[in-house]
C-alpha cells in the first residue's frame, strides 16, 4: 500500500492516482538514507523534514504524517545496530499495545512502531518547544521557583510511570522537553503556572531506551540498580542541582550525607530528598512537598 500526499489514503502500491481523490502519485522514490524528504513506513506515510536531536540508541526526526493530513510526527529511528536485534521489533510492538490506551500531559505519546527496508522507528508525539537543556545553555542556570515548578511537572509524570511499572532509567536534560517555546526563556512557578495554561514540561524516551537496553544485554528483566524509580528520583534531584547551581552535582563522600547552603528551605529539603542515601523517595513525596510549600507561602 501507499499513503497518498493529497487526502491519506492508502492506495496499491503502484497506483497511478489515488481512488479517492484522483490525485496523481509520484514515482515510487527509493529507500537509500535517512535525510529530508525521504518517505518511510511500509506505506510510504512518514515524510521526513529536519533532524531533531540524537541520542544514544536513535536519531530524533520531524516528520509529516500523510495520511491525517500532514500531521507532525516525531519519529525515533533506531540506530542500523540495534535494528537486527532478533526480538526487539516484537517486543516494540508490544510495548507500544500496552501503552497506546494511558496517556499523560507530562508523557509523550507513543503512537506505533514501524520497520521497512531502511530502518526501524517509533512514532511519536511531536513537542514543539525546546528541550531543557536549550533554556539551561541560553540562561546558565533558572531561579529557584522556576526550578521547583520543572521538578513538580517531571514528578506527575514520573508518577504517572511509576504506577505503570515503567521507570525512565535515562532522564537528563536533554528528553525533557517544553511544550511551547517560552518568551525569553523564563519558565512558570509553582504560583504563576494557572497563567501559563499551555506550558508542561514532557518527559520523552521512556520508552527506547528501557527496551533497548534490556535485549542488548541479553535479559528478559531489568537491571534493578539501573532501571528502579528511585533512580529516576537521583536522576531529577541532579536535574534540580543543575538547574539550579548552572554546573553538575559534585556528589559527596562516601557515607556522608551532601548539605545544600543557601538555598530556599524547600529547594534544600527536594535535594536531600532526592540525593539522600534514601531508596524509598517517591515521586508522590516530592510533588506533596511541594504542594505544602506553596501553601505555606500564601499563607505568609
Amino acid at each position: 500500500m501507499r499513503t497518498c500526499p493529497g487526502c491519506g489514503y492508502e492506495n496499491r502500491l503502484r497506483a497511478r492516482r489515488c481512488v479517492r481523490c484522483g490525485t496523481p502519485t509520484p514515482p515510487l522514490p527509493p529507500k537509500r538514507a535517512i535525510e529530508p524528504g525521504a518517505l518511510l513506513g511500509r506505506s510510504y506515510r512518514y515524510l521526513l523534514e529536519s533532524p531533531l536531536a540524537r541520542g544514544r540508541h536513535s536519531e530524533i526526526w520531524m516528520a509529516r504524517d500523510l495520511k491525517f493530513r500532514r500531521t507532525p510526527v516525531a519519529l525515533e529511528i533506531l540506530k542500523p545496530r540495534l535494528k537486527a536485534i532478533e526480538g526487539l521489533p516484537a517486543a516494540m510492538k508490544r510495548a507500544v499495545r500496552r501503552m497506546a490506551p494511558h496517556t499523560h500531559p507530562n508523557v509523550t505519546r507513543v503512537f506505533s512502531f514501524e520497520k521497512d527496508e531502511l530502518a526501524a522507528f517509533l512514532v511519536t508525539e511531536y513537542v514543539e518547544g525546546p528541550p531543557l537543556s536549550d533554556v539551561l545553555k541560553a540562561r546558565r542556570r533558572i531561579s529557584e521557583e522556576e526550578a521547583l515548578w520543572v521538578v513538580w511537572e517531571i514528578s506527575t509524570g514520573l508518577r504517572f510511570l511509576h504506577g505503570l511499572g515503567l521507570p525512565h532509567g535515562g532522564l537528563n536534560l536533554s528528553n525533557l522537553m517544553l511544550r511551547q517555546l517560552p518568551p525569553e526563556n523564563r519558565l512558570p512557578t509553582v504560583s504563576t503556572v494557572r497563567s501559563h495554561p499551555h506550558q508542561c514540561v514532557k518527559i520523552c524516551g521512556w520508552l527506547t531506551a528501557r527496551l533497548v537496553e534490556d535485549f542488548r544485554e541479553g535479559k528478559r528483566r531489568f537491571r534493578p540498580m539501573d532501571w528502579s524509580p528511585a533512580g529516576d528520583i537521583r536522576a531529577l534531584g541532579k536535574i534540580l542541582y543543575r538547574l539550579i547551581r548552572g554546573r553538575a552535582f559534585p556528589g559527596a563522600p562516601q557515607g556522608r550525607r551532601p548539605v545544600f547552603r543557601s538555598l530556599d528551605p524547600l529547594t534544600g529539603t527536594l535535594l536531600q530528598l532526592c540525593l539522600g542515601e534514601s531508596r524509598t523517595t517517591r515521586a508522590v513525596d516530592l510533588i506533596a512537598h511541594i504542594e505544602r510549600g506553596k501553601e505555606q507561602g500564601r499563607e505568609r
